[in-house]
């Protein structure tokens, strides 16, 4: 179950794995160096350079496009064609940029942003019905990072990294409400990062400079499974493969606010690893109409 890499390409600051089940791919990001990577089904690694820094990237409506949340907005990408498309405006100010986000079950867009530099309480959490409309969801974030829903699509489970914490709220009338602490980082483990949902319900977190991945049952916050990383900043994870039974994890060697690792001693930071931790995960959700 050790964990290995599965490509030779380096990411400074990898994030955000996605498994698309249409075409067999393996999608991640890498936010410095403003590429979108991927595998194919042979396993060859694929980079795209990008025009901007992206924070996101989710699945697109057709086989071979993805959407992605950049600093200079909300795009599309077709691998097959090269044909990038706006389709939305950056909601915040340029010392913002996006962060983390994913599809919630409806097909609706969730995207964070954080300060550039790391103010604390600069950022928002953002929903999108489809492209041409907005909401606001959350104020006074910090770092926005992972999401996660539950089965039914009535909690959302959230990280904000500097609280050291998962938080769930419910969603009644499409609103946020009854916050609450679902679960505590131990101490040592670093801060947490991206999040996904496997399909018994747990949550499944990276750890930034905690080198790992820990299951979390969030009824009772304990930990189930923790998974080591040969490399110490993991940033996401997300089950992909034809069954979802493998989980894949992205790691970085630094980012600007943070500073950077020496590769010397790190030499596997910035790859992409892969382990089968004996679970399966769910399919993350396609956009809805109106992307």
């Amino acid at each position: 179950m050790k964990p290995h890499p599965v490509s030779s390409l380096v990411s400074k600051l990898g994030e955000g794995p996605l498994w698309d089940p249409r075409t067999r791919r393996l999608y991640w990001i890498d936010i410095a160096d403003q590429v979108l990577n991927w595998l194919d089904e042979e396993g060859a690694g694929h980079s795209k350079a990008l025009p901007g820094m992206p924070g996101t990237v989710v699945l697109g409506p057709a086989p071979g496009g993805v959407v992605l949340a950049l600093d200079s907005g909300v795009v599309s990408y077709h691998t097959e064609t090269g044909v990038l498309t706006p389709l939305a405006g950056f909601p915040d100010g340029s010392d913002l940029r996006f962060n983390d986000g994913k599809v919630a079950p409806d097909g609706s867009l969730w995207v964070g942003t954080m300060d550039r530099d790391g103010k604390s309480g600069a950022g928002r959490l953002y929903r999108w019905p489809h492209s041409s409309q907005r909401e606001e969801m959350l104020a006074q974030v910090s770092i926005s990072n992972g999401l996660a829903w539950s089965a039914d699509g009535t909690i959302l489970y959230f990280i904000d990294s500097p609280l050291r914490k998962v938080h769930a709220f419910d969603i009644v009338d499409g609103r946020l409400c009854h916050r609450r602490n679902v679960v505590d980082i131990p101490e040592g483990w670093g801060w947490p990062d991206g999040m996904t949902m496997g399909g018994q319900g747990n949550l499944w977190v990276a750890h930034w400079d905690g080198g790992c991945v820990a299951c979390y049952d969030p009824a009772t916050g304990e930990v189930l499974q923790r998974i080591d990383v040969p490399a110490p900043l993991v940033t996401s994870c997300a089950f992909g493969g034809p069954d979802l039974t493998t989980l894949y994890i992205t790691t970085a060697h630094g980012s600007q606010d943070f500073g950077w690792l020496d590769l010397a001693k790190h030499p596997l930071s910035g790859r992409l690893f892969a382990c089968t931790p004996g679970v399966q995960g769910r399919q993350e959700p396609l956009l809805g109409t109106g992307w």
